[in-house]
C-alpha cells in the first residue's frame, strides 16, 4: 500500500483529511440512524392513525350499502383496508408504544368504535425474502412449530395466522431485526362490523443515498480546497527553503529568503539566513587570513634571499637559497589558492562536453596526449572557469605521473560523472583519500623537482565541493589512476 500513498506533504494531509470527513459521517449517520428510523416510523404510523380514524366516522355515517364503495376508494397500495365479521388482529398489543397508539386511536373514535386491536408486523414481503434466502432453516422451524401446535392442541385457520403465532413463538432469525414493521389495526364498529386495516410503512432511504452522498461531497470538497490553500502557504516557503539550501549547498549565492508563512516556517527561514551569513562571513574571514599571511611572508622571504646571496660557504648557500625558494613557491600557490577561493563567479548553464572537448584540444595543440569521449549535449548548471581549473588540475596530475590522460563523461538521472584515468603507477590503497589534502606530496623528490606544492589536488577538490559534488579516486587494474568528479544534475 505504500505505493499509493503519496510522498508529498499537500498529498497525505489531503488524505488524511478525506479519511476524517468520511469515518465522521459514517459515524454521524450510524448514530442518528436508528433515531432517524424512529422519527420516520412514528410520522407515518400517526398519518395511519389519522387516516383509520376518519375512515371510522365516514363507515359510521354513510349508509351501509355505501360502505364497500368508501372502503374501495380510500384503499390504496400501502394504506389496504376491508370489512369483516371477526378481527383479523388476534391481540390487541403486545409493546408499550403499541398501547401508546392504541390510546391516541381510541381517543380519536371514542364515539364510534366499541373495540380496538392493534400490533405492528414485519413487512411480509421481506420475511418471504428472508424464508427464500434461509430455506432449509424456515422449514425445520415450520415443522417445529406445528409439533407444537399439535401438543397444545392449536390449529391456524391460514397461512397468515400461522406466521404471526411463529413470530410470536419462536426467535426471531439473525436479519429480522431489520425488516420494516407495519401497522395493522382492527376496529370494532358500533354495528358489530370489523374494519381491518393493513399499512405499509414507506421504505426508508439508504445509508449513503444521493443527499447524503451529496452532502459528503459538498463538506470534501470544501474542506480539501481549505487544506490545499492552507498546504501552499505552507510549502510555498518550505519549497523556497530546500531550494535554497541546495543552491548554497553547490556553493551559489542564495538571497535572503523572505519571512513568510506560519511562525515555524519563518524560524526555519531566518535560521537558514544566519546561517549563511555566518558561513559567508566566516569562509572570507578564512580567505582574507590566508592571503594576508601568504601575502606578508613574501617580503621576509625575499629578504632572506637576498642576504643568503652573501654566505661565503657555496654549499651551504644553495642549500638555504633551495629552502627559500620552495618556501617562495608554496606562499604564491597558497595566495592563488586564497585569491581562487576568494572569487564569486556566477553560475551558468554550461555545455560539458564541449568544454572538456576544448580542454583535450588545448592539450593536443600543446603535444600532450589527452583523449576525450562521452555524451553530447550534457547541459551542467556550474562555474565553468573554476570547474575548467579543477580539470587542468586533474589533467596535469595524469600526465605528470602517467604521461597520457583520457577523459569521459557519462550521466545518470542524478548525477553527472566526469572520469579522468592515467596508466600511470597509481597510489597504494591507504593514501588514495590523502592526495586531495594540501601540501601532501607522495613523492618528495619527485614534487620538488617539477615545482609543484601538493595544492593542485586540493584546489580540485575545493572547486567540486563548492559544486555540490564529489571527487573520488581509485587505481585501475592492472595499472594506472581514476579521478572521478560526481556533479549533481
Amino acid at each position: 500500500m505504500r505505493k499509493f500513498i503519496p510522498k508529498s506533504l499537500s498529498g497525505q494531509m489531503i488524505i488524511l483529511t478525506l479519511i476524517a470527513i468520511v469515518s465522521a459521517q459514517l459515524i454521524g449517520i450510524s448514530i442518528f440512524a436508528d433515531e432517524r428510523r424512529d422519527a420516520l416510523r412514528a410520522a407515518s404510523n400517526q398519518q395511519v392513525l389519522v387516516h383509520t380514524a376518519s375512515v371510522v366516522k365516514l363507515l359510521s355515517f354513510a349508509p351501509k350499502s355505501q360502505r364497500d364503495n368508501i372502503i374501495k376508494a380510500s384503499t390504496t397500495d400501502e394504506f389496504q383496508l376491508s370489512l369483516s365479521k371477526r378481527p383479523k388482529i388476534k391481540r390487541r398489543f403486545k409493546k408499550d408504544w403499541e398501547a401508546d397508539m392504541r390510546f391516541i386511536l381510541a381517543m380519536m373514535v371514542d364515539d364510534y368504535a366499541d373495540e380496538i386491536h392493534l400490533r405492528t408486523k414485519r413487512d411480509r414481503r421481506e420475511w418471504l425474502q428472508w424464508r427464500h434466502d434461509n430455506h432449509d432453516m424456515h422449514e425445520n422451524r415450520r415443522e417445529w412449530f406445528k409439533k407444537w401446535g399439535d401438543d397444545h392442541h392449536m390449529r391456524y385457520e391460514d397461512e397468515d395466522e400461522l406466521e404471526e403465532e411463529m413470530e410470536e413463538h419462536l426467535p426471531a432469525p439473525p436479519t429480522l431485526d431489520r425488516l420494516r414493521e407495519n401497522l395493522n389495526i382492527s376496529v370494532k364498529l358500533k354495528d358489530g362490523t370489523w374494519l381491518n386495516v393493513k399499512s405499509y410503512s414507506v421504505p426508508g432511504s439508504p445509508l449513503w443515498a444521493l443527499p447524503s452522498f451529496i452532502a459528503t461531497f459538498i463538506s470534501a470538497a470544501a474542506i480539501i480546497l481549505i487544506v490545499i490553500l492552507m498546504m501552499r502557504r505552507v510549502t510555498k516557503p518550505v519549497k523556497a527553503l530546500t531550494n535554497a539550501a541546495e543552491k548554497f549547498g553547490r556553493g551559489e549565492h542564495v538571497d535572503p529568503l523572505a519571512s513568510i508563512g506560519p511562525s515555524d516556517i519563518r524560524a526555519a527561514s531566518q535560521a537558514f539566513n544566519q546561517m549563511q551569513e555566518r558561513l559567508d562571513r566566516f569562509v572570507r574571514d578564512r580567505t582574507r587570513m590566508l592571503a594576508a599571511i601568504s601575502h606578508d611572508l613574501r617580503t621576509p622571504i625575499t629578504a632572506l634571499r637576498i642576504q643568503a646571496e652573501f654566505i661565503g660557504d657555496e654549499e651551504l648557500r644553495e642549500k638555504i637559497l633551495s629552502i627559500l625558494i620552495e618556501m617562495q613557491r608554496m606562499t604564491e600557490a597558497t595566495l592563488s589558492f586564497a585569491k581562487q577561493d576568494a572569487l564569486k563567479e556566477e553560475s551558468e548553464e554550461t555545455n560539458l562536453h564541449a568544454l572538456l572537448e576544448s580542454i583535450s584540444h588545448d592539450y593536443q595543440d600543446m603535444g600532450k596526449e589527452v583523449t576525450f569521449e562521452g555524451e553530447e549535449n550534457i547541459i551542467q548548471n556550474c562555474r565553468p572557469t573554476s570547474l575548467k581549473r579543477a580539470l587542468r588540475n586533474l589533467v596535469d596530475n595524469a600526465l605528470k605521473y602517467g604521461e597520457a590522460a583520457n577523459i569521459t563523461l557519462e550521466t545518470s538521472k542524478s548525477e553527472t560523472f566526469i572520469k579522468i584515468s592515467d596508466q600511470g603507477p597509481g597510489i597504494p590503497e591507504n593514501l588514495l583519500e590523502q592526495i586531495f589534502e594540501p601540501f601532501v606530496r607522495l613523492d618528495e623528490a619527485r614534487n620538488t623537482e617539477s615545482g609543484s606544492v601538493g595544492l593542485g589536488l586540493a584546489i580540485a577538490r575545493s572547486i567540486v565541493n563548492a559544486h555540490g559534488g564529489k571527487i573520488l579516486a581509485e587505481n585501475i587494474d592492472p595499472n594506472g589512476l581514476r579521478i572521478t568528479i560526481r556533479l549533481p544534475r
